[in-house]
């Protein structure tokens, strides 16, 4: 296999979710307590899809995009994965709009650096399964912490690894492994050093 490694970028690479609470946040609205474990901003906020919708798009397609913290211990263990010869692409369902792929690359390039062949922005919420059939072929690991696009990349031949979050904490697989949302990267980092038959 080359070595290459295909992620998503919210809640795998960056805290998109923390990003968004502060711009929430900054529009009056507070997350209701113990909604956590809620993926969908309706829950989490008490609002209709329209305005959730709306919302989102703002803040996906603004600056802000570009100050997201990364995620968990992401950046130790991408450096060392690059530091062993890999490459990532990023396939991420923020926007299609120029301005969030604009702000994401930035934001991705400021925090990884140069360690991204590519970084394709679909439309938020939409299926990465056309996308990911481009490395049907690759045997590729998919890194994701959403559930449907997890089994997407799995349905397209890759092997995902899907990162445990509140939101996806009641899904269960046995087709591909599920890895903490306490330190990620170091269980994927192990799990692709074992794959490649490389010395962690």
């Amino acid at each position: 296999m080359d070595k290459h490694i295909l992620t998503d970028a919210d809640g795998v690479l960056v805290f998109w979710v923390k990003g968004f609470e502060k711009f929430m946040e900054s529009r009056g609205y507070e997350v209701i307590p113990g909604t956590s474990h809620e993926y969908k901003m309706t829950d989490r906020y008490n609002i209709d899809w329209d305005t959730a919708g709306a919302l989102i798009k703002e803040f996906s397609e603004s600056p802000l995009i570009a100050e997201l913290e990364p995620f968990g211990d992401s950046l130790k263990y991408v450096a060392k994965l690059v530091e062993k010869g890999f490459r990532f692409t990023v396939v991420t369902s923020l926007s299609s709009h120029p301005d969030a792929k604009k702000h994401r690359t930035q934001n991705l390039h400021n925090l990884f650096g140069n360690i991204f062949d590519e970084i394709v922005c679909i439309e938020m919420g939409a299926s990465k399964h056309e996308v990911l059939k481009r490395w049907a072929a690759s045997n590729y690991f998919w890194i994701e912490d959403h559930m449907r696009q997890a089994e997407a990349g799995y349905e397209a031949g890759l092997r995902p690894i899907l990162i445990a979050q509140p939101y996806n904490s009641h899904y269960a697989t046995d087709l591909f492994p599920t890895v903490s949302n306490e330190k990620p990267w170091e269980e994927i980092y192990g799990m692709i050093c074992k794959a490649y038959n490389i010395q962690p």
